[in-house]
């Protein structure tokens, strides 16, 4: 019986039948996914830097960097099960972002924040495996509480700060 049920659930999974536009394809041909673009952690990401640069850094260049970093490439399989899975963007691949581009971050809780801070949250609902979603504080203040409806947990809350860069004269 366990052997049918795997069978139905594999052949009958939304990512074997997802079919790649043109533009997917390319972008895939360059070990890039971009399902992982319009994702939370790179969305998020962006408006994270938006409260410490002027600079227009895109999500797409936040998922580039993230998914060219990666040190365990799994989500492209998990993806044959459901294509939900290659928009993934796991704590420490956000974390490692940061530290990456000189930004420092603390664990606080999220009735910590206050006026005039920057942080992430990440969020989760009722669904172990579906519902996750990074949200950014301030700009996603109002609907932190509730993203998931009744079902909302807050997990961790980064607080995110600039580094200091100082540049050296060789």
């Amino acid at each position: 019986m366990r052997i049918y049920f795997t069978i139905y659930f594999v052949l009958t999974s939304c990512g074997l039948h997802h079919k790649p536009s043109p533009t997917e394809k390319w972008w895939l041909k360059k070990g890039i996914d971009p399902l992982h673009f319009k994702s939370c952690g790179p969305v998020g990401l962006k408006k994270v830097y938006s409260h410490f640069t002027d600079e227009n850094v895109t999500n797409i260049m936040i998922s580039i960097e993230i998914q060219e970093n990666r040190k365990i490439k799994i989500f492209k399989l998990l993806g044959v099960f459901d294509v939900d899975f290659r928009s993934i963007t796991c704590p420490p691949e956000l974390l490692s972002h940061l530290k990456r581009n000189n930004f420092k971050y603390e664990s606080i809780k999220y009735n910590e924040l206050k006026e005039g801070d920057v942080a992430i949250i990440l969020l989760k609902g009722y669904d172990d495996f579906y519902d996750w979603h990074w949200a950014i504080y301030p700009n996603d203040k109002k609907e932190i509480p509730t993203f998931f409806k009744d079902y909302t947990k807050i997990i961790k809350t980064y607080k995110i700060t600039r580094a200091n860069l100082t540049l050296t004269n060789n």
